[in-house]
């Protein structure tokens, strides 16, 4: 798969669901790469908050620029979704994965794409820590405080 089509059936997925935000976007694609056990498609590093892939920040650019992706900008954040046109695009290529990822996919976005950034930050952050040690998000496992420093 490449980094096209994972990131728009990612979108896709649950009905074209809107993500808020590219930290929850950059944190659940990470999530779907690492609990999905399948090829890497985006090589994620340890930045401020956690994994982070610069290469998907290029890639909502031009696939917006293609008219496949709508980012809805808010007060704080944008939302991103497809345009009727991406739906078209990646309805078959999505029916037609693998069982296996693309109930990975889906499972992965209904499960974190409600919760909140602190919340999705800090399972990241327990489930791989190796990606936290440039983190400017820092919490104690022991007590579960979390503090921006």
């Amino acid at each position: 798969m490449d980094k096209k089509d994972f990131l728009l059936s990612f979108l896709y997925a649950n009905n074209n669901e809107p993500v808020d935000g590219t930290v929850k976007l950059m944190k659940e694609l990470f999530l779907i790469q690492m609990k999905g056990n399948m090829p890497i498609v985006y090589n994620f590093e340890p930045y401020d908050l956690g994994p982070v892939s610069f290469q998907v920040y290029t890639d909502l650019k031009n696939l917006q620029k293609e008219n496949l992706i709508i980012e809805d900008k808010k007060r704080n954040f944008s939302t991103f979704s497809l345009s009727q046109i991406g739906i078209n695009f990646i309805k078959e290529k999505f029916e037609a994965l693998d069982n296996n990822i693309r109930e990975k996919i889906i499972e992965v976005k209904k499960e974190f794409n409600k919760k909140n950034n602190n919340d999705l930050i800090l399972f990241v952050y327990r489930n791989y820590p190796k990606f936290t040690y440039r983190s400017k998000f820092k919490f104690e496992p022991r007590d579960d405080t979390r503090t921006f420093s």
